[in-house]
């Protein structure tokens, strides 16, 4: 990862060390959309090696097109700091550009693809964590494994509780959530929590109350949330400004309207909470 990177924010130009820029995402105090328009968090190919194939075989050759590794693997992916996952006799394994053996064939069932310098590696139907030296970061011990996504990773543990864990495999987020949804906005987490739905930060902080049946994603500056049965909005503050007393709400629109339908009966509702039902 670059140490530095160049951030338009409001149209001033600013300079910010990497790790400062991630934090910021994690604490809710720059939204994950500046975050994505300022740094590409996907970990690139290596563009100087490419496959090829002969005989039904895949090899490797440089960037003038020499061969470096002979064909002789049935599977091949692109090179990622300088290793490939590569399967030989229905077994992956993952090999370095000298065609070395970094991880044996056989040890995992599915090796994929690098983030983060990290990957996702699956054996007997459970997930861990590997780096690009083949090193394990977490065993496979878990029900299911998300790719990392701004250096971090959401799994499901054996008690079928969702948490995130950072590069290191340190917990971030602990695993008392029955689901988490990573959002590109507000710099928050969609959760539900005993039963109940709220949002909580990248540093594992409630942010929004975990009271509600469910809850939406925020649109405009206001958040549907479901509660009794109704519905209604709160704010990214989690104050509410349209009570729970709706049969169906729709997003807010660019003019600061809702349509909602309330005891059978159309109408709209505004930011301030005002509404009108249509008799």
């Amino acid at each position: 990862m670059k140490q530095r990177m160049l951030f338009i924010l409001l149209g001033f130009s600013i300079t910010v060390n990497a790790q400062t820029f991630i934090d910021s995402v994690r604490s809710g105090k720059i939204s994950m959309e500046m975050y994505t328009k300022a740094f590409n968090d996907l970990d690139p190919s290596d563009a100087t090696i490419t496959g090829f194939k002969d005989n039904g075989k895949w090899g490797f050759k440089d960037s003038n097109g020499k061969m470096i590794i002979k064909p002789k693997y049935d599977k091949e992916s692109d090179f990622q700091h300088g290793v490939a996952i590569v399967r030989l006799n229905g077994k992956e394994g993952l090999i370095n550009v000298n065609d070395n053996v970094i991880i044996a064939f056989g040890t995992y069932d599915d090796i994929y693809d690098f983030k983060g310098n990290r990957a996702r590696v699956r054996k007997n139907k459970r997930y861990g964590i590997i780096d690009q030296n083949g090193k394990e970061i977490l065993p496979c011990a878990y029900i299911s494994a998300d790719n990392y996504r701004f250096q971090l990773c959401e799994l499901t543990d054996k008690n079928n509780k969702e948490g995130i864990v950072d590069l290191n495999g340190k917990v971030v987020v602990p695993f008392i959530y029955d689901k988490l949804v990573q959002m590109q906005i507000e710099g928050v987490i969609k959760a539900k929590r005993d039963g109940k739905w709220g949002y909580l930060n990248y540093n594992g902080e409630d942010v929004i109350r975990f009271e509600y049946d469910y809850i939406e994603q925020p649109v405009r500056g206001m958040i549907a949330v479901k509660k009794n049965k109704k519905f209604g909005f709160i704010n990214t503050l989690g104050e509410e400004i349209v009570p729970c007393v709706y049969d169906t709400v729709y997003t807010f629109n660019e003019n600061g309207k809702a349509s909602v339908i309330k005891n059978g009966k159309p109408g709209y509702v505004l930011k301030d909470g005002t509404e009108k039902i249509y008799k």
